[in-house]
């Protein structure tokens, strides 16, 4: 994570960090995670890191997007900026041995499985007003998945309550960049939100 850390920089002065990690429980939990893994990655890819005001955040799939409201909460409150993020891997032994019980693991017999990988990312957000921004980030949101009667899936239901809350915040959407990692869950999900009635 810290080269990618590196890569986005920060301002002169510390910022906070807010950086989704992979769920509590998962095999590769270590209760370390939440002593130390802000302060090393500060020291690792020499951005400075108000620590004191950074926060982890252990949602799940959600996690980004939790880290990004959280981010955003902080803008609201005078943060000069806030650096945000998601760092995972499936490379651990556990994990995989998870994934492959599951039958989640990209194999000749395995439909829609997925290929293990790792991955880090960051963004310095910053408030509307400052120079030099390359985009705007107009709202955040996140939803469980609830129980819908009829046939639809809830994860398609709670995906067109999303969509159609951003298209109220943002005004009319011309296109969507999904999350589709391949995954037949993933794909019927989006599948089910385009004829959706809700949208």
């Amino acid at each position: 994570a810290a080269p990618a850390l590196a890569e986005v920089g920060a301002a002169t002065a510390a910022v906070p960090l807010v950086v989704a990690l992979p769920e509590p429980g998962r095999a590769d939990d270590d209760p370390r995670f939440a002593a130390a893994f802000c302060r090393d990655l500060a020291d690792r890819s020499g951005v400075p890191i108000d620590l004191s005001a950074s926060e982890l955040v252990r949602a799940g799939q959600t996690g980004a997007a939790v880290a990004f409201e959280i981010a955003l909460d902080l803008l609201r409150a005078g943060a000069r900026g806030v650096l945000v993020g998601a760092v995972d891997s499936y490379y651990h032994p556990g994990v995989l041995g998870a994934l492959d019980a599951a039958g989640r693991l990209h194999a000749v017999d395995v439909r829609g499985g997925f290929i293990p990988s790792e991955g880090a990312a960051f963004a310095l957000l910053v408030p509307r007003q400052s120079e030099g921004a390359i985009g705007h980030l107009l709202g955040v949101f996140s939803a469980r998945d609830g129980e819908v009667a009829g046939g639809e899936s809830s994860e398609a239901r709670a995906m067109a309550e999303l969509v159609s809350r951003a298209v109220i915040c943002a005004g009319p959407v011309s296109w969507l960049v999904s999350d589709v990692d391949g995954t037949d869950a993933r794909a019927r999900q989006w599948a089910q939100l385009v004829v959706s009635r809700r949208l």
